[in-house]
């Protein structure tokens, strides 16, 4: 009876205590001083410290609902951390103030595949702090910072969205709204004001499935990779080589087919075997128009209707793998300025250029050619428009000296005429690569495929 009597005393002065404390506050010091008016716990010391709770990163964010306020000391960064909803905030060093924001949809940001972070091009973002997409208008998206590398960005190519973006720290919150133009990979060529905002593919072949990192170190400008894929002839699987080995090569960022293409395009209407001499028509084999290829991956010569599939956008998949296409008039630049071509000499027309041994790196040809980027360029001729005729087979032009791949650039100024690059095997020509920017369509010209 004595013991449940104490225990009844212990309650009520417990109760009696918090009763006290919820009018005035506890006070914890040696002194015996209450708490101050304006604190619910009042903590006084001069030789000790208040010592929160110790944490890494991973075992904060396990925390459940986190009330806002709530401090902790971070052992991963060694800093106080405090939540601030809906993020977590480092108290690290001082608070600068964010620099103005420009007015809504004044900043244009062109996005890559490669972007770890949102850099704006001009004004109105801070140069520093967390994005945070919190909405979008046209698309669907998700980014996060370099503390997140699974966090991607994504949207349709050629398409401009309006985004909110909002950046807090302990110190600061401010928002914004920004127009992001979606350039899928793109990137510029330094200098070349040609190709200036051009859209350009740049990426790695190790983003393509089923790709099989096999080097081969006598082409050090290009990284080989086995896609046993390539080998199919559907259209939109493979490319039609007669081997998956090293059949990609990676060249400065951007993956390319290594083999011609040797796809039947899927159009009926650009599936003639043996198209008439004016006909932007067909595609046709060799010689002889028929699948046979003279030599192993020398590919179709297609007329550039064909190579196009029927389609007249820069960069159409063509005969192409789907998530492949025919590459532009700039994306050979590109190419070709990887390889060490002037920017002067990329812009020329209609002429050989020189610059950078081009020609030797690109072509497999020997004794001259290095092929020293793995490209592997082939001399497959090409077929020419004249001499065709219903009972004849067409003029097959310098079959094993020259060799002439289409781009998917129509020249505005002739819609019967496109853009194309050729290599020669002659004495002073090998080093060289050409640039033609009106080409008849009806001419049977080999494909290279570029990843998008």
């Amino acid at each position: 009876m004595k013991r449940i009597n104490t225990i009844l005393l212990i309650i009520l002065a417990t109760g009696l205590f918090y009763e006290a404390a919820a009018q005035s506050g506890i006070s914890i010091n040696i002194s015996g001083d209450p708490a101050d008016n304006s604190a619910m716990l009042d903590i006084n010391s001069d030789s000790k410290g208040f010592l929160p709770p110790r944490m890494t990163t991973q075992e904060r964010d396990q925390i459940s609902n986190p009330s806002p306020g709530l401090l902790i000391y971070n052992t991963t960064t060694n800093c106080i951390n405090v939540f601030n909803s809906p993020a977590w905030h480092e108290m690290c060093g001082e608070c600068t103030p964010y620099p103005p924001t420009a007015d809504a949809g004044s900043d244009q940001i062109l996005m890559d595949t490669t972007a770890t972070t949102l850099a704006a091009n001009g004004q109105g973002s801070p140069a520093y702090g967390i994005w945070t997409i919190i909405s979008s208008t046209g698309g669907s998206y998700s980014f996060s910072d370099e503390n997140d590398p699974e966090a991607i960005f994504t949207g349709t190519e050629g398409n401009t969205y309006l985004l909110e973006w909002e950046l807090s720290t302990a110190c600061d919150t401010t928002s914004d709204q920004v127009e992001i133009s979606f350039l899928l990979g793109s990137v510029e060529i330094p200098g070349n004001a040609f190709c200036q905002g051009a859209p350009i593919s740049a990426t790695p072949c190790s983003s393509v499935p089923g790709a099989v990192l096999n080097d081969d170190p006598s082409t050090p400008l290009g990284i080989e990779y086995d896609w046993a894929v390539a080998t199919d002839t559907t259209h939109g699987v493979g490319f039609g080589a007669t081997t998956g080995t090293r059949a990609l090569v990676e060249i400065g960022g951007q993956c390319w087919a290594r083999y011609n293409a040797n796809i039947i395009p899927p159009d009926p209407a650009f599936a003639n075997p043996n198209p008439g001499v004016s006909g932007d028509v067909g595609w046709h084999g060799y010689w002889d128009y028929s699948a046979t290829e003279n030599f192993p991956n020398e590919g179709r010569l297609y007329q550039w209707s064909a190579a196009m599939n029927g389609s007249t956008d820069e960069r159409a998949q063509g005969v192409c793998p789907d998530g492949w296409h025919i590459p532009s008039d700039c994306e050979w630049m590109y190419l070709e300025n990887t390889l060490g071509m002037s920017t002067a000499d990329q812009q020329v027309a209609n002429a050989w250029r020189y610059s950078g041994d081009v020609g030797f790196k690109l072509s497999d040809d020997t004794p001259l050619g290095t092929n020293s980027s793995g490209f592997t360029a082939l001399m497959t001729g090409f077929r020419q428009t004249t001499q065709c005729y219903a009972w004849s087979p067409c003029n097959m032009s310098n079959n094993q000296n020259i060799t002439h791949f289409w781009t998917s650039n129509e020249n505005p100024a002739n819609l019967a005429r496109a853009s194309r690059r050729n290599l020669h095997n002659g004495n002073t020509l090998q080093n060289a690569v050409h640039r033609r920017v009106s080409e008849t369509k009806a001419h049977g010209f080999s494909v290279r495929c570029l990843k998008d």
